[in-house]
C-alpha cells in the first residue's frame, strides 16, 4: 500500500452512489468504508481513525449538515477533514456546510478529475497540519497569527458589529494551489519552503493593494475588487498570477525540488464575511468566483494558470490566451504570457 494511501469514509444514502464513489477513490490507490446515513457515519468515525470524509446532504435518519455539527463539535473529531458531495447547488448550502467546517463542497455529478484534485489536495493539507504539529510541538513557543483583516471590515469591527457580512456582485478571485510537497520528507524543510512561497506572495499582494483571503496549507487565495470593483482589478490579479509563477519556479531551482504551483482566476460573485476560530477573527469568502477558480486551479497543468472566459474577455489583447480544451470546465483558457 502506498504511504499516500489515505483511509476514506463514504457517507450517502443511495447504494449506488456509494459504489460509485468509493470505487472512483479506490482507483485512486485509497481504502474506503461506507456509512448508508449520518448516524452509522457517526458511530464509525468514533471507532476508526478516517483520514477523509465524502459526505451526502440530504440522508434519512441524520442529515450531513447534523454530522458536521456533531462531528465538529467532537475534540476527537473535528480535525478530519469533510467534503461534502451534494445534488443540491444553491449557494445558501455551500456557505452553511463551510461555515459548519467542511473543508470542500463538490457538486452531483462530479467530474472524476476534480474530485480526484480536492480529494488528493484536502489529504495533502491534513498531511501538511500534521507535520505542521509535530514540528511545532518541539518549539518553545509558535509564531504569532497574522489575521490579515482588511481595512474597511476592521473599521466596522470597531463600530461594535459582532459579525461582518457583504455581498458583491462582481469580484476577481486567485486561487494557488502548491503540489509536490508530500515528495518533502522533512516537516522543517517543508514549513520552510511553504514560507518562501507565501512570504514572496505576501510581498506581492501587499505591492498590488489585493486582500489576502487565506494561506492555509498548500492552498494560497487572494481577491481584487473588494470592497470597489474596476475592470482594472483582472489585469492586476493576472500579473500577480504571473508573479507568484515566476516566484514557485526560482524557489523550485534554488530547493532542487518538484514544488510546482497550479492557478485559476475568475470573476463573478462573492460573499464575504467575518469568521471566528476560538480568540482569532478573519475575513473569509464564498461564492461563485472563489468556486470555479478553485476548480480552474485544480485543472490547470503544473506551473499553469487557467483563467475563465470572463477574465480572458476583460483581459482583452492585453495578455497572450489559448483556449484550453480537453475536461477543463467553462471554456477556460490558458494564460501564456
Amino acid at each position: 500500500m502506498s504511504d499516500t494511501s489515505a483511509l476514506i469514509l463514504v457517507v450517502d444514502d443511495n447504494e449506488m452512489n456509494r459504489d460509485m464513489l468509493s470505487r472512483r477513490l479506490e482507483r485512486s490507490g485509497h481504502r474506503t468504508q461506507m456509512a448508508e446515513d449520518g448516524v452509522q457515519a457517526l458511530e464509525l468515525m468514533a471507532l476508526q481513525s478516517f483520514d477523509l470524509v465524502m459526505l451526502d446532504i440530504m440522508m434519512p435518519r441524520m442529515s450531513g449538515y447534523e454530522v458536521l455539527e456533531h462531528a465538529k463539535a467532537d475534540p476527537k473529531l473535528r480535525h478530519v477533514p469533510i467534503i461534502v458531495v451534494s445534488a443540491l447547488d444553491e449557494l445558501d448550502s455551500v456557505v452553511r456546510c463551510i461555515e459548519l467546517g467542511a473543508e470542500d463542497y463538490l457538486f452531483k455529478p462530479f467530474n472524476p478529475v476534480l474530485l480526484r484534485a480536492r480529494v488528493e489536495a484536502t489529504l495533502e493539507k491534513k498531511r501538511l497540519r500534521e507535520s505542521e504539529q509535530m514540528f511545532l510541538s518541539q518549539q518553545t513557543a509558535a509564531p504569532a497569527v497574522d489575521i490579515w483583516l482588511p481595512d474597511f471590515v476592521t473599521e466596522r469591527i470597531k463600530t461594535g458589529k459582532e459579525r461582518v457580512v457583504d455581498h458583491f456582485d462582481q469580484a476577481a478571485v486567485l486561487v494557488a494551489r502548491i503540489v509536490g510537497l508530500s515528495e518533502v520528507t522533512s516537516p522543517e524543510a517543508m514549513i520552510a519552503l511553504l514560507e518562501q512561497h507565501y512570504s514572496a506572495f505576501d510581498t506581492i499582494v501587499r505591492a498590488n493593494h489585493l486582500l489576502r483571503v487565506r494561506a492555509l496549507g498548500t492552498e494560497y487565495v487572494i481577491a481584487a475588487g473588494i470592497p470597489t470593483w474596476s475592470d482594472e482589478q483582472v489585469t492586476i490579479l493576472t500579473q500577480t498570477a504571473q508573479a507568484m509563477q515566476a516566484v514557485a519556479a526560482s524557489v523550485r531551482h534554488e530547493s532542487g525540488t518538484t514544488i510546482g504551483i497550479q492557478i485559476g482566476v475568475h470573476t463573478g460573485p462573492v460573499i464575504g464575511a467575518t469568521m471566528k476560530s476560538v480568540n482569532v477573527t478573519y475575513y473569509d469568502l464564498w461564492g461563485e468566483a472563489l468556486m470555479v477558480a478553485s476548480q480552474l486551479a485544480a485543472f490547470a497543468r503544473i506551473d499553469g494558470t487557467l483563467v475563465s472566459p470572463t477574465v480572458a474577455e476583460r483581459l482583452g489583447s492585453a495578455f497572450r490566451l489559448e483556449p484550453a480544451g480537453g475536461v477543463v470546465p467553462e471554456s477556460a483558457y490558458v494564460l501564456i504570457s
